[in-house]
């Protein structure tokens, strides 16, 4: 196989996405949600390997691409949306994994983050794989900035949600969810931080 062939493949997926996709995380998971599926860099490897892969996002021109993208590989374009995290649209227990990459963090306050995080745990069946990339001050406190009380901004201006321990509390996560993997953090200079998490519904 040529590297044009791969890069046809994989897109330009996530590249931590990409490490969970060749460890194996998908192989018997077919039902998949991406949460901010954007332009669709993510989607691409899941519609060539034939997952039924949905998407929902609040903009319709990246709906509209995700469709057209969809079509190209000769897959649904109805399992794109437009639809907020808030409130997905879909029956409980309908996925066997479900992608969120960089999308948590913009939620506006930690309620709104609580409801987002219930909806996930809602339309995903029990041993569901969930993937999170989301900004975080976890072992990265010294690069925030300032907080409003929940939001904070890192040096770089961003204002976001960031994930705490706090906010690990705040889900339940360690009575819903099993670690895979313990949480990894990426640090942007000293911009800003992100975390992974790679989780499983008990």
């Amino acid at each position: 196989m040529k590297l044009g062939d791969i890069n046809n493949f994989i897109g330009d997926i996530d590249l931590e996405l990409l490490d969970q996709l060749l460890k194996g995380r998908f192989n018997d998971r077919h039902r998949v949600l991406e949460i901010g599926c954007g332009q669709g860099r993510n989607i691409i490897p899941f519609l060539n390997l034939e997952k039924d892969i949905y998407g929902i996002d609040m903009d319709e021109k990246n709906v509209a691409l995700c469709k057209l993208i969809a079509t190209s590989l000769g897959r649904d374009p109805s399992f794109f949306s437009k639809a907020n995290a808030r409130m997905l649209p879909f029956e409980n227990d309908f996925f066997d994994a479900i992608i969120n990459c960089r999308v948590m963090h913009f939620a506006k306050n930690g309620h709104d983050f609580k409801q987002q995080w219930k909806e996930q745990f809602r339309v995903l069946k029990k041993g569901g794989f969930l993937y999170v990339c989301t900004d975080t001050s976890i072992n990265n406190e010294e690069i925030v900035q300032s907080t409003d009380g929940e939001r904070s901004w890192f040096n770089d201006q961003s204002k976001r949600i960031l994930l705490t321990e706090q906010l690990f509390d705040l889900v339940n996560l360690h009575n819903n969810f099993k670690l895979l993997e313990p949480l990894k953090t990426i640090r942007f200079g000293k911009e800003h931080a992100h975390a992974i998490l790679c989780l499983q519904k008990k």
